[in-house]
């Protein structure tokens, strides 16, 4: 089930009065699931560029072609976000579960918020490679890269900045429109509140 199938689900309950917290607990168990495995990934893509970039600059220093040392400067550029990136999507597994509708809710409302934090991480990324993909072409014009690498990199580099950029785009707003109704949700629970 999408976030918007389910809190438009979630809304139609709540105006109807029968949210039940165990439902806003799964989906809030199943986001943390989906953050935990996120986080393993990302530790373990550190560790890989880590070993990558420890490569690249062992073969820059080595006399190795400008296109190595270009991917030596990007890993070692990458690595600290990489890291920042992992704290921050560690930060986001702290939020808990609670027993009553609006206090799930924030929390549903408090998930959605740190997933659209992390996405700074996707927009770097997506900078990063357009970067590369365009020092590489600075590479081969000034005879330092081969027209092979740069005929290669430079579009596939191009193509993951472009897609990359795009799909935290769109996922911010699906998220923002996430954090929105929840919002409406909570207004709505305090006005009735208000009125008893």
């Amino acid at each position: 089930m999408t976030d918007d199938t389910f809190l438009a689900e979630l809304g139609a309950d709540w105006r109807r009065q029968n949210t039940t917290v165990d439902r806003l607990n799964a989906h809030i168990r199943k986001r943390l699931l989906r953050t935990r495995l996120a986080l393993a990934a990302k530790s373990f893509g550190l560790g890989v560029a880590l070993l990558a970039a420890a490569w690249f600059v062992w073969l820059a220093l080595h006399g190795a072609p400008a296109i190595f040392v270009l991917a030596g400067i990007v890993m070692l550029v990458a690595l600290p976000l990489m890291a920042l990136e992992i704290v921050g999507t560690a930060r986001a597994l702290k939020v808990g579960q609670s027993d009553t509708p609006s206090l799930v809710l924030l929390r549903v409302r408090e998930q959605a918020a740190a997933a659209r934090q992390l996405l700074w991480g996707a927009k770097v990324s997506a900078l990063l490679l357009a970067a590369s993909a365009l020092a590489l072409l600075a590479l081969y014009w000034l005879e330092k890269a081969r027209a092979e690498e740069a005929m290669l990199f430079v579009p596939l580099w191009g193509f993951f900045a472009l897609g990359g950029w795009i799909w935290q785009a769109h996922r911010s707003r699906v998220l923002g429109a996430e954090i929105a109704h929840c919002n409406a949700l909570l207004d709505e629970d305090r006005e009735a509140d208000q009125r008893v």
